[in-house]
């Protein structure tokens, strides 16, 4: 397993400043858990080794933060600064579990650029799997860059000729603009104040079953990951079931985590009250000048709901949605980038804000949205045709954190969702977190009956 080199002339857009948000994710990282999140992609076909390192290598030139590290400086905020490596790490066993992977060593941003590339060659298949430090991008950013990749791989095996797809003009010194006028900024302040007490002080619920020390056996450093794919008939019902109800499907998504985790707890014994939080990443790359290339342009959402709504009332879907729209139409969604921005003003804040915040959410509902939608790509049935190979799956894995171990990620891809729990076998067992899962997918199915022409 070794880096490939690429020589990149664009320097212009570094030394930059880290953004508020850049510096949190990178201020959270651990090494337990890293602030890395996971694209996992299965061609039908065989990948070759030349082509996709020049396709690397082109498409990260429009990305100038996956090619860029780190550099701290004495009493100032750190810099972005040019890194010159693509790394690429070749596996010949498969990665159902993504050991290989998630037991490697992190990503050191002072040290490498935060993306990784790993390649998994089998008999009739090849699997990709491209890890991200948070600090770089978020999940839409990171699409961007795959459909990049992709784009340029059949292009170079088809021999058609290149376009200049280099990063002209980034836009990236506005990235963490926060669109709202001073007069909105003033009249939310109250929501704010609010908002950051309650998630200060009032402390979720944490998702794990069991204590470490009955748990020597799991490496600490170790994660896994369990996953569902969608029939194409079960998204049309949930997108129905959305439209049935005068809601979203992230919502309906939402409230079946909630019931899932409440009705799990419950069969596992602690049938106490509870505040079950979620963190719902939402992003603002609308009407942005950096919608097309690789950053962080998201804002996390902290959603309250107690065990007793949530078992006894029939109206949780509806009590979701409005939470939501309050959190959109009041602006009050932007309260988590705001208050990022004061931290980032005196760096120590950012540490000790996050130390005395170590358990955040219960757990983390990531939803990139449907991926490829627009690519120019040819398709058969759906799925992108690259090269001489077919995508037929994706698979999206959000970070876990302390305290929030297990964590949500969704991906719709050639009419099909795609839903993968990320977890800490260490905190839940793996017969503990297959309960957990099938309970959700039992709950989004039944949703998906309630938007079924035949329920």
């Amino acid at each position: 397993m070794q880096p490939e080199s690429q020589t990149n002339g664009e320097e212009r857009d570094f030394p930059l400043p880290l953004a508020p948000f850049e510096a949190y994710m990178l201020a959270d990282h651990r090494d337990v858990y890293p602030m890395h999140f996971y694209f996992r992609m299965v061609l039908r076909g065989h990948l070759e080794r030349e082509p996709f390192t020049q396709s690397l290598t082109e498409s990260i030139r429009r990305h100038p933060l996956l090619r860029a590290k780190v550099r701290p400086r004495f009493g100032r905020s750190p810099v972005w600064e040019s890194a010159a490596d693509v790394c690429i790490r070749e596996c010949d066993l498969g990665f159902e579990d993504l050991s290989e992977v998630l037991q490697a060593r992190r990503i050191d941003l002072t040290t490498e650029a935060g993306l990784r590339t790993w390649l998994f060659k089998g008999p009739l298949d090849t699997q990709l799997l491209f890890e991200f430090h948070h600090s770089c991008c978020d999940g839409l950013g990171a699409l961007i860059f795959l459909e990049d990749v992709l784009l340029a791989y059949h292009r170079i095996v088809a021999g058609t000729a290149a376009a200049d797809r280099a990063c002209q003009n980034s836009g990236l010194a506005t990235r963490a603009a926060i669109p709202l006028t001073a007069r909105q900024k003033l009249c939310k302040m109250p929501l704010d104040v609010r908002d950051f007490f309650r998630i200060s002080f009032r402390r979720p619920a944490m998702a794990a079953m069991a204590a470490e020390t009955k748990q020597k056996a799991f490496d600490r450093d170790l994660s896994a990951y369990l996953s569902h794919q969608s029939s194409s008939a079960e998204l049309t019902a949930l997108l129905a079931a959305a439209r049935m109800q005068g809601t979203t499907l992230n919502n309906i998504l939402m409230t079946d985590v909630y019931r899932s985790l409440d009705q799990w707890m419950s069969q596992c014994g602690d049938s106490g009250h509870r505040w079950i939080r979620m963190a719902v990443p939402a992003s603002i790359r609308a009407d942005s000048r950096v919608t097309n290339t690789c950053c962080n342009q998201v804002t996390i959402m902290f959603l309250d709901q107690h065990s007793s709504d949530i078992r006894n009332s029939d109206s949780l879907l509806d009590r979701v949605t409005k939470l939501t729209r309050f959190h959109r139409e009041s602006n009050i969604w932007y309260s988590m980038l705001q208050l990022l921005d004061a931290l980032a003003a005196v760096p120590l804040l950012m540490h000790l804000y996050l130390r005395t915040n170590r358990r955040m959410c219960t757990t983390v509902l990531s939803n990139v949205g449907r991926a490829f939608e627009s690519c120019s790509q040819p398709r058969n049935k759906g799925r992108l045709t690259v090269g001489d190979m077919q995508l037929t799956s994706l698979n999206f894995l959000s970070p876990l954190r302390p305290g929030t171990d297990v964590t949500f990620g969704v991906v719709t891809y050639a009419g099909s969702l795609s839903l993968s729990m990320h977890y800490k076998p260490h905190r839940i067992p793996e017969i503990q977190a297959r309960k957990l899962f099938d309970l959700l997918v039992r709950n989004l199915q039944q949703s998906a009956r309630t938007g079924s022409p035949v329920s």
